[in-house]
């Protein structure tokens, strides 16, 4: 279901959308003519965690390393390309790229299969993506050079964060979220939220994200809305200095 359709429906609980976090909060802070705001907004709680990857080509002309990425951007100004899916993720490489000092070209396509795809045929230099490509990427000998989260991601611990080598990234987790209209009254949330725990936290859910590639991360509804208006001011200020990235 939209997100308009819940918004406008009665706030009482028993209609819920589904969005995922980051994309959601990137669309409102490039778009004006949603329909919607993050105050229209009131989060339940998500039970996962995800983030990108940034995946090398192959045939990349440097060092396999975010370093290596580093010293070709500084060589090749403007020359390094790199995949991008969405609005989010492009506010993601633009606050790396002022971050590690280098210029760079982000591509947008249509989704992560058609990015990682034209990463494989040489096409792109590197590609920002999911983690559920890590295994094509290790048969392919593209090289994953970091994480985007703050924390190492779990199913891919040998792989640093942006955070951790030094750069100011903005924290790119990506999480599905479940909410309700804007006005559903505070017990109703709050009961939503502890049910939506209670039936996710158990070693059976787990073991079903994780070969998913996913992990078991529980939020509630204050922790989550706390988290969502933190990415929102990340990326908001990320557009104020880089106005092009509005639609």
């Amino acid at each position: 279901m939209c997100n308009l359709e819940v918004f406008s429906s009665k706030p009482d609980g028993y209609i819920i959308g589904v969005t995922t976090d980051f994309a959601t909060a990137g669309n409102m802070v490039s778009s004006s003519n949603l329909g919607y705001t993050k105050d229209d907004f009131n989060f339940i709680g998500t039970v996962d965690m995800n983030t990108n990857v940034l995946y090398l080509s192959k045939n990349f002309p440097g060092e396999k390393t975010f370093n290596g990425v580093i010293q070709y951007a500084k060589a090749h100004p403007g020359e390094l390309t790199i995949g991008t899916t969405s609005a989010a993720q492009q506010m993601v490489l633009t606050s790396m790229a002022k971050s590690a000092g280098i210029d760079i070209s982000p591509i947008l396509f249509s989704g992560g299969s058609v990015s990682f795809n034209n990463l494989l045929g040489g096409h792109i230099d590197a590609c920002f993506a999911a983690p559920t490509f890590a295994q094509q990427a290790i048969a392919n000998d593209c090289a994953m050079v970091a994480v985007a989260s703050h924390e190492r991601f779990e199913p891919l611990a040998d792989v640093p964060s942006f955070k951790e080598m030094g750069y100011d990234v903005i924290n790119n987790t990506l999480s599905r979220v479940f909410y309700v209209p804007k006005d559903t009254p505070e017990e109703i949330v709050e009961f939503l939220s502890n049910t939506l725990q209670e039936v996710t936290d158990n070693d059976e859910f787990k073991e079903f994200l994780k070969k998913s590639g996913v992990m078991y991360r529980f939020a509630g509804h204050k922790e989550l809305t706390e988290r969502f208006n933190q990415t929102y001011d990340s990326l908001a200020q990320v557009v104020k200095e880089k106005p092009e990235l509005e639609k």
